[in-house]
């Protein structure tokens, strides 16, 4: 996947990672509740054959999506916060709002 969004010139960050064991559940730890890892038996294997295999990769994937949001803070800063929250309601909506105000006195 990386591969592809590579090649394609995809401008944004990306990261993919795979847990050879792991379950689909990449949240949460199941370690607490025996008896709802019973009754997803069918359903979550890896989790019933091997939890620590896949409590290590829930650990390691919060890891990781915690440190890829962490690199949102600097662009975050940089332009999000001037853009949305000082340029937009300060200077464009005032502006566009001028601007049909004063159209709408021109053409009636």
């Amino acid at each position: 996947m990386e591969k592809i969004l590579k090649e394609a010139g995809y401008p944004y960050r990306y990261k993919a990672t795979v847990y050879e064991k792991g379950s689909h559940l990449l949240c949460g730890d199941l370690s607490g509740s025996p008896e709802y890892l019973k009754s997803m038996k069918k359903i979550l294997q890896a989790e019933y054959v091997d939890q620590d295999a896949c409590n290590k990769g829930r650990n390691d994937s919060m890891k990781e999506a915690l440190d890829f949001l962490e690199g949102w803070k600097e662009w975050m800063k940089a332009l999000a916060i001037p853009e949305l929250l000082i340029g937009w309601p300060f200077v464009v909506c005032p502006l566009v709002g001028f601007i049909v105000a004063g159209l709408s006195t021109w053409i009636y």
